[in-house]
């Protein structure tokens, strides 16, 4: 039996192993840089913005390179100048000062349309560090704002968000401007994760830019890993996009997509996609087309040049998804998408909806033949024939919350909506009691790797073993696995183990304590 966490770390490091190419960055080092005088910054309690600002102020004039010394330093809206370089220490902390009001960008470069900025980096020294987002902290905020600069690095950063509003790294127009030239041009942004982010927000989001490479990029319980969406309005006025965009290697996990596009009102350039890997989000790449929020303007575009190779999907049967996703899933998928109880009333959670979805297939070339996927798929000969409840239902986190929910009598062993599934069986599996058509996630078969993927409620009570029969005449069943669930989310989560899927059919008894 592995769980599901487990199986993400196992592809994701597969995957960037066999899939790891050559890469022409658009961002290249400038002559002389490591030659640059350094300055070294140690944290202090507090807000620490003035003081790397005035550093950043010192080493533009005639160049020069800041390290900022390992410990936790609060910034906000750091502006970045030209020939300025960030070195920070492993295993530094960035957190966005919480003081003042309005959007936070921590740091940003290139915000003015007056002088475009040149030359500036922005990595780790001796490992990765951490940009993070305390749990009480709901302002509006982009680790990075970024526009007008020609050669930029972002690198070697883990941020960790609380589903605030933006994308962490956002490419965008000076305010004001109404010219392409003020666009970012040769900019590398590389080896970044990203952790709790809204849906409807990304990693990358590329409103605008030219020449760009976002490489080796993960999102994990997030949106969009690399979002190439030209959605602004002043943008779609004056046709300011994006051109010549290469995406490579990025994986997203429990989440929106690895890529979207859609180009709205806008005549982009080429975008080129290579190496997505989608485990357990709702699709793997998505390609929009207008949607018509700029009704007076013609429909958008990318170039001709542009396509999508190399995805790699994992399925899986809790993801995060709008609803208008649904109308993209198997027919037999979609009643198993149910909306989120506490989340907008567009926002669901169910399986996986597909690999990719193309709606400019004649702009956008997809190589359907190497994509590949794998995980849970419906397989009409598994039946779940029986759910027993050994010991009562005492010392369950969320039993008395079911019941209050849908009004039961409180024992377990009453099937209310007469479907043949008992109220504890239910609720073990996230069904409705109340409703005979939702009986709640069942079991799905993985035939190419012989699993069995399942989903239990999120209660450290429940240990349940699993017995499976191929006759159920000669009531001989076989233990398969014992799990012992570990979490108190209160959701459903998703466990595989092996079966013998050589079988005509297979039963499943599930006994639970």
């Amino acid at each position: 039996m592995t769980h599901r966490s487990h199986l993400f770390i196992a592809l994701f490091a597969v995957f960037m192993i066999t899939q790891c190419s050559s890469v022409l960055a658009a961002y290249v080092e400038p002559a002389g840089w490591a030659d640059l005088p350094v300055e070294e910054l140690s944290a202090v309690h507090g807000d620490n913005s003035a003081r790397l600002q005035a550093a950043v102020d010192r080493a533009t004039v005639n160049g020069g390179r800041i390290r900022l010394k390992k410990g936790t330093y609060e910034l906000a809206n750091v502006v970045l100048k030209s020939n300025v370089h960030l070195e920070v220490e492993a295993g530094t902390v960035i957190a966005p000062y919480a003081g003042g009001s309005g959007t936070v960008n921590i740091f940003s470069v290139g915000g003015g349309p007056d002088a475009e900025v040149q030359h500036v980096s922005f990595r780790g020294i001796g490992g990765r560090f951490s940009i993070n987002y305390p749990s009480d902290f709901t302002r509006n905020s982009r680790a990075f704002a970024v526009s007008n600069i020609d050669n930029l690095l972002i690198r070697d950063i883990d941020i960790t968000e609380n589903y605030t509003k933006f994308s962490a790294i956002a490419l965008l127009l000076p305010g004001g401007s109404t010219l392409k030239s003020h666009r970012a041009k040769n900019v590398t942004v590389t080896q970044v994760s990203l952790l709790h982010s809204s849906y409807g927000y990304s990693l990358v989001q590329a409103n605008t830019g030219q020449d760009m490479l976002f490489s080796h990029l993960i999102a994990t319980d997030a949106g969009v890993t690399v979002r190439v969406e030209t959605d602004l309005e002043s943008n779609n006025l004056y046709n300011i996009g994006v051109d010549n965009i290469s995406i490579q290697n990025v994986t997203n996990v429990n989440g929106n997509a690895a890529v979207f596009m859609q180009p709205h009102s806008i005549a982009n350039g080429d975008v080129r996609v290579d190496g997505v890997v989608a485990i357990e989000s709702s699709a793997g790449v998505v390609i929009f087309k207008n949607n018509g929020r700029f009704p007076d303007l013609p429909d958008g575009s990318f170039g001709s040049g542009s396509y999508v190779r190399n995805v790699s999907v994992v399925y899986g049967m809790d993801t995060p998804m709008n609803y208008a996703r649904i109308k993209y899933m198997p027919p037999s998928l979609i009643p198993l998408a149910q909306r989120e109880p506490d989340g907008a009333p567009s926002a669901y959670r169910g399986p996986s909806a597909t690999a990719v979805i193309n709606l400019l297939p004649d702009q956008v070339s997809v190589n359907y033949s190497d994509i590949t996927h794998s995980g849970p798929n419906l397989s009409e000969y598994l039946k779940i024939v029986e759910i027993e409840r050994r010991n009562g239902s005492s010392g369950l986190l969320h039993w008395d919350n079911f019941i209050s929910r849908y009004s039961l009598s409180g024992s377990p062993t009453i099937d209310s909506d007469s479907d043949g599934l008992n109220d504890w069986g239910e609720y073990l599996k996230g069904g409705n009691p109340t409703n005979s058509a939702h009986r709640g996630v069942p079991p799905v078969i993985n035939p190419y790797a012989g699993n069995i993927v399942f989903s239990l409620v999120g209660d450290r009570h429940v240990s349940c073993e699993i017995l499976t029969n191929t006759n159920l005449m000669s009531n001989t069943w076989d233990t398969n696995t014992t799990i012992q669930v570990t979490t108190d989310n209160g959701i459903m989560n998703s466990y595989t183990n092996t079966i013998n899927v050589a079988e005509d059919q297979l039963f499943i008894k599930l006994i639970v304590e």
